[in-house]
């Protein structure tokens, strides 16, 4: 059926009582098409929720990584402290068995430059006697010399 507007368009009566047919049921959903939607939806929340279970696997996978890099790391840091502990008490002694080879060292030469100088000591002691006794010879001589000749064939009174 075709009716004319007054403007000289004419229009299919059918097709505009069509369109507004296919208006009318697209605002009113049959039974099938909520149904058809329903399973659309849940098939949607299905897909989104395997997702979410997919992501949260991965999320859980990189944080067991995570804490075993952490622990990986820690375990590093222990050994790194621990040898670098071990290597500063090795230093450390180190250093004190060279001082104690040159504490030891130094007492063999003061050692040896005190013996020496006692030695010099003892020989300076000596001649110093000797020459305190020969003083004293000398002097005893200068004495004796000095008695007058008469005094000692008298016998000393």
């Amino acid at each position: 059926m075709v009716v004319s507007r007054g403007n000289g368009n004419s229009v299919n009566s059918m097709a505009g009582s069509r369109s507004d047919f296919l208006r009318a049921q697209w605002r009113r959903p049959s039974p099938l098409t909520k149904v058809a939607c329903v399973q659309d939806e849940i098939t949607k929340i299905k897909a989104a929720r395997v997702e979410m279970q997919r992501l949260c696997l991965s999320a859980q996978r990189q944080l067991e990584r995570a804490k075993q890099l952490r622990a990986a790391a820690e375990q590093y840091q222990e050994e790194v402290e621990a040898r670098a502990q071990s290597n500063a008490l090795q230093i450390v002694h180190q250093a004190r068995l060279e001082a104690q080879e040159e504490i030891e060292e130094f007492k063999r030469e003061t050692t040896g430059k005190i013996n020496e100088l006692l030695a010099n000591f003892q020989v300076l002691r000596s001649a110093a006697l000797t020459v305190l006794e020969a003083q004293r010879k000398f002097a005893d001589a200068a004495r004796i010399k000095s008695i007058p000749s008469a005094y000692l064939s008298s016998g000393g009174e």
